[in-house]
């Protein structure tokens, strides 16, 4: 969708679009922690509160709070977007993780009250980049124009810096050492979003069809899988011993393939699930 002149009316429907999910599954991953910590079902409401409000009930939640906080800007997002000021929230990404995540573990400043809040991962600011970067591809303002070749150059060098950050974390005895929330992973997955426009968007080779129908097909798929990924790792992590590729891929196989179940059976309820 392009939005021009976005109105509330928008905002609201979107927003309600992946409230009810976000309600149903928040629901049934506190419940999968009821019976396996065995809580008094008094802890078990109360926490199922938090998790309404903080997105706490499974690792993914997040970014439902984050979309939401996105949706509500996207009239503000529309105007930058045609503006002058086009690069402004990627700046705003790049002195966000500078100054609230990465200058306290260079020793910069102590972390207080504030930044500590403003460095949750429900904060919409670090996550902007991907979504903007996207609404600006799809209503043609890409922020550059550089050939693949030349991204796929790019990406090697970011991968490297990434390596070498991750590494840095590392040494600092930062446990999440591998979060998105470098910079050099953020710079990775925009520079590998441009390289996948590039590729959809250009003339290729015949590969490009089925790497186009791929993309489709987990698209079209994507919002169910992403809901319903996270149950099927807690299994598959539990049963069977496999590399992180393999579990990736059977977790992704059997997520899409509930999905499709549930589309079948459920068929104008599944929306309700977000399939």
């Amino acid at each position: 969708v392009v939005f021009c002149h976005i109105k509330f009316s928008t905002e609201k429907k979107r927003i309600l679009k992946v409230i009810v999910p976000y309600i149903i599954w928040t629901i049934f991953y506190m419940t999968i922690r009821f019976f396996y910590w065995g809580w008094e079902f008094e802890k078990f409401i109360l926490q199922l509160i938090k998790a309404f409000f903080t997105a706490s009930s499974a690792a993914m939640m997040y970014y439902i709070l984050v979309y939401i906080q996105v949706t509500l800007l996207l009239s503000l997002i529309d105007r930058i977007a045609f503006s002058k000021f086009k690069f402004l929230p990627f700046l705003l990404v790049l002195v966000e993780i500078v100054l609230v995540r990465l200058a306290p573990i260079l020793g910069w400043y102590d972390m207080g009250a504030l930044t500590k809040y403003l460095s949750l991962p429900l904060s919409v600011v670090p996550w902007l980049g991907y979504f903007y970067l996207g609404y600006l591809l799809r209503n043609n303002q890409s922020p550059v124009k550089i050939k693949t070749d030349k991204f796929l150059f790019y990406l090697i060098v970011a991968i490297i810096i990434q390596f070498f950050e991750g590494w840095y974390y590392y040494s600092k005895n930062i446990v999440n050492c591998g979060t998105q929330l470098k910079l050099s992973s953020i710079l990775t997955g925009l520079v590998f979003c441009c390289i996948t426009y590039n590729f959809i968007t250009k003339p290729f080779h015949y590969l490009k069809n089925i790497f186009c129908k791929i993309l489709k097909f987990l698209g079209d798929y994507s919002f169910g899988i992403f809901f319903v990924h996270i149950f099927f790792i807690m299994i598959f992590t539990k049963i069977l011993h496999l590399t992180p590729f393999l579990l990736g891929l059977l977790v992704v196989v059997f997520s899409a393939f509930s999905v499709f179940i549930g589309r079948k059976v459920l068929r104008t309820y599944a929306s309700y699930l977000g399939f």
